[in-house]
């Protein structure tokens, strides 16, 4: 035929001429008036290039409702980034059967039925536009979930099919049976009914009983119900396809559930949905593992900013640095999103086997899957977590229909750090040191098992906090294998700091035990070096560890909440108060002792005094004597509420670490 045109093309111009027109305007038509009812199935434009394309689509399917029930009316719009042409939209159950009936409310579209039945909206012209908003009306009786999806023609040769709207689910309703209410009154009065509302979450059928307006003492029995409809939208619900349909992991318990991800298998992608709380300027991810730590992990996240939310790749390196692939896209299409009274919808299809990048894991094989939500900042960029990731309990066959609970991961051997510590450098320093300082002269005279009191109770609580240190020490670093890198975290960089300040306490706690082997006896030229020296690494080990253990509370690792830091400064606060204190004491016992030495200096001879104290010889012993026995008394009094005290922080500090 092409032969023939080009031979008789010389001859019969106008022939070929008027072809090429009946071709352009069949073209045109097709492509101006919107797709027939035969096109519902495939949902491909019958014009152009036969091959969608394959990137992320820029439009999304948006609807005003996630639930419904027989004959309501969803708003349902189409947009994108950027302006449009032509467009197909049906909604179909889960197998594919298009269902309900659409109003068209503008120009520029118009109802079509299709072939198999239901209906179809489609353009009407080929002028470009920017959104289309319509109303879809559902079946009379429900179906099971529902999803809206469309075609959208960018101009005649590119365009996106299967852009999906999230799932609409059916409305459960509570079965309700007629109940009576029995009222006795012994006064005539007038009361406006009264509802008495069953007070449940999401979205529900609830009786209320009306109770009539009484005049007469009387009893009256009410077997009326009504129901009505309570709708709290900040709650995600179990999906009823769960098992069935779709795979899901979720934290669901009765059907209310913190994050919802379901996967569903389409061929060579696995096409997922995250459902999950936060602000708009937030983010929540899922991440595929192949153990149950975090580190090595393949990373999708729908970022919110400035009232956007992007949906792209990352991966979390082995030290636990969250870092964008090389092409965030890659392999994501019928990218779909929906912010709503603080549920953060989400939605993409991922490419089972990506090429090209290492970071994007096969979705072929199993996997753990974790997810996790925090805040972002400006550029979409993912600041930590909030809270520690939830971890399916068992890997992910994510061509199954698996339901898998997921669990916040726990870290006992972290929480057996944090305790270790807070019991040796809470309790077990703070009663050593104050003893070392203040109690020397308390029981100067008294021993125990041939060594002075004071110093007694110094090595026990001393020796017994390097022993715990030392135990903690060995914990964490098998807990992180090694050195723990700890994530960079906007705002909160100095927590990178937790382990070097852990490993210089652990080293200032064993030196001065080793210290103590070289210690120079009493009254020798090298003695006051070696007090300054032990006194200087006690104290800084005792301060350090104080800031060690409030790092450790906000790691989130260690899960506990944030008033656990403001116990702490409780704790140094006391610390400080005491610490003055006992200093207070000292100063008056000296002051005692100059004022009691100064009166018995003074006392003239022959009253009874012996000729030592009248020579002033024993006078100085004897009015330290008298000062010590009653600042003896008072600092046993203190060191007993002090281990009490000290006890107390401890014991608080170490059930917040352990039962959070």
């Amino acid at each position: 035929m092409l032969l023939q045109l080009c031979i008789i093309d010389d001859s019969r111009p106008w022939l070929f001429s008027l072809i090429i027109l009946c071709v352009h305007v069949r073209v045109s038509l097709q492509f101006g008036q919107g797709a027939p009812g035969s096109k519902c199935a495939d949902m491909l434009p019958s014009h152009g290039s036969t091959f969608a394309q394959r990137d992320a689509s820029p439009y999304t399917v948006k609807v005003s409702s996630t639930t419904y029930k027989a004959g309501d009316q969803i708003t349902v719009t189409i947009s994108g980034r950027a302006e449009f042409r032509g467009f197909l939209l049906v909604a179909k159950q889960i197998d594919g059967t298009p269902v309900g009936s659409f109003v068209s409310t503008e120009t520029g579209s118009r109802v079509i039925s299709c072939t198999h039945g239901g209906q179809a909206l489609t353009h009407t012209s080929k002028n470009l536009k920017s959104r289309v908003i319509t109303q879809w009306t559902a079946p009379d009786i429900a179906v099971g979930n529902i999803v809206l999806i469309a075609t959208v023609v960018a101009d005649y040769t590119e365009f996106w099919v299967n852009i999906k709207s999230f799932d609409i689910s059916p409305t459960k309703k509570i079965n309700t049976t007629t109940s009576t209410t029995t009222t006795s009154t012994t006064t005539t009065t007038t009361s406006r009914p009264i509802v008495t509302p069953i007070v449940t979450q999401g979205r529900r059928k609830l009786p209320f009983v009306r109770v009539s307006p009484v005049t007469t003492p009387q009893t009256t029995t009410v077997n009326t119900v009504d129901e009505v409809e309570v709708v709290q939208w900040n709650n995600i619900l179990m999906d009823n396809d769960c098992g069935t349909v779709k795979g899901c992991f979720t934290d669901c318990s009765n059907n209310l559930c913190n994050f919802l991800v379901t996967w569903r298998d389409v061929g060579d992608h696995v096409d997922f949905e995250i459902h999950g709380r936060g602000k708009l300027d937030s983010w929540i991810a899922i991440a595929f593992s192949s153990d149950t730590k975090m580190g090595d992990d393949s990373v999708v996240d729908c970022i919110g900013n400035g009232g956007v939310i992007q949906i792209k790749q990352s991966y979390n390196s082995p030290n636990y640095d969250n870092r964008p692939v090389k092409s965030p896209t890659l392999g994501l299409t019928n990218t779909r999103w929906e912010y709503k009274d603080g549920i953060i919808h989400c939605g993409f299809s991922r490419q089972k086997r990506v090429q090209g990048d290492t970071h994007i894991f096969d979705l072929e094989q199993d996997w753990y899957i974790m997810y996790g939500e925090g805040p972002s900042r400006l550029g979409f960029v993912k600041d930590m977590h909030t809270k520690i990731p939830a971890v399916s309990q068992i890997k992910a066959d994510l061509q199954s229909l698996q339901i898998i609970g997921g669990e916040t991961k726990q870290y006992p051997l972290v929480k057996a750090h944090g305790s270790l510590m807070i019991i040796a450098w809470v309790m077990l320093a703070g009663i050593g040191i104050l003893t070392a300082r203040y109690y020397k002269s308390v029981w100067s005279t008294k021993t125990f098992m041939k060594q002075k009191i004071w110093f007694q109770v110094h090595r026990a609580t001393m020796v017994s906090c390097f022993v715990l240190t030392a135990i903690a020490f060995i914990i964490i670093f098998v807990e992180s294998g090694g050195y723990s890198n700890i994530p960079k975290r906007e705002g909160y960089q100095y927590l990178q700091a937790h382990p070097v300040l852990g490993i210089i306490v652990t080293i200032l706690c064993v030196s001065n035990p080793i210290m103590t082997l070289f210690r120079p006896h009493p009254g020798t030229k090298y003695r006051p070096i070696f007090n300054w020296a032990h006194w200087a690494v006690g104290m800084s080990g005792y301060i350090l560890s104080a800031i060690c253990i409030c790092f450790g509370f906000q790691l989130k690792k260690s899960g506990t909440p944030d008033y656990a830091v403001n116990i702490m400064i409780g704790y140094v606060v006391y610390i400080i108060v005491i610490d003055i204190a006992m200093e207070l004491i000292d100063c008056y016992g000296r002051r005692k002792d100059s004022e009691n030495i100064h009166t018995m200096e003074m006392t003239a001879p022959g009253l009874g005094l012996n000729t030592d104290v009248q020579n002033g010889g024993s006078a100085q012993q004897i009015g330290k004597n008298e000062t010590n026995r009653m600042d003896s008394l008072v600092k046993q009094y203190i060191l007993i509420g002090h281990i009490a005290v000290t006890g107390a922080f401890a014991l608080v500090l170490v059930l917040v670490v352990s039962l959070h």
